[in-house]
């Protein structure tokens, strides 16, 4: 029965190890990749930020691909609950981009957002990767539903025309964003994330 108990205890004990070094081996590319990016982010650089040995690692992680696609998806998951959030205190739509773009703005300041981290993966993704780009295409439809959605509910509470044209308003929104981002991230001007609510505005204008 000792002999048993040991047993079980010791197996116990490897199991909370292997949990323990894949939650920080993890949590450390997500680090990574989010401060470097994927491409410059090698499997040794992971392992160091995680106090890991290579064998730890390949027992817990076939490749660095592994870990770009948890990445991705928690990516995914995060960036929609925020959303999502931000949607249920803003139902007018000019006040959710104002709300997104404080938001990032929070985010920047804690040095906790550097950028869209899946356009930033897309430009180093390698090239042809089919398993990257149907994570990567799963974000930018899930974006386009959530915010087709909202913007329906939009309609529905008097804050738009019932005759907009819900998909077409989604994706400039998403252009607006990905456009602004992207911008703030080459000069490093914070003035391209203020004019986002400006550009959405005037979109709605002309309609």
């Amino acid at each position: 029965m000792y002999s048993v108990n040991v047993v079980q205890s010791t197996a116990k004990k490897r199991a909370r190890n292997r949990i323990g070094v894949r939650d920080r081996l993890q949590s450390k590319a997500n680090e990574l990749f989010s401060r470097h990016g994927y491409a410059v982010t090698a499997v040794r650089d992971v392992m160091e930020a995680a106090s890991v040995v290579p064998r730890s690692f390949y027992d817990t992680f076939e490749s660095k691909k592994e870990l770009g696609l948890l990445y991705l998806r928690q990516k995914e998951m995060e960036s929609m609950q925020d959303l999502k959030t931000l949607m249920e205190q803003y139902p007018e739509p000019v006040r959710l981009f104002r709300a997104w773009v404080l938001a990032k703005k929070r985010q920047i300041k804690k040095q906790e957002f550097f950028g869209c981290p899946f356009l930033r993966f897309a430009l180093q993704m390698p090239e042809g990767d089919i398993e990257f780009q149907a994570q990567l295409k799963s974000v930018s439809t899930m974006w386009e539903k959530l915010l087709v959605d909202y913007l329906k509910q939009a309609v529905r509470l008097g804050h738009l025309p019932t005759t907009i044209d819900k998909t077409d308003l989604a994706r400039k929104a998403l252009a607006i964003y990905e456009g602004n981002i992207s911008m703030w991230r080459i000069s490093g001007q914070k003035a391209y994330l203020d004019l986002m609510p400006e550009m959405f505005e005037a979109v709605l204008n002309q309609r």
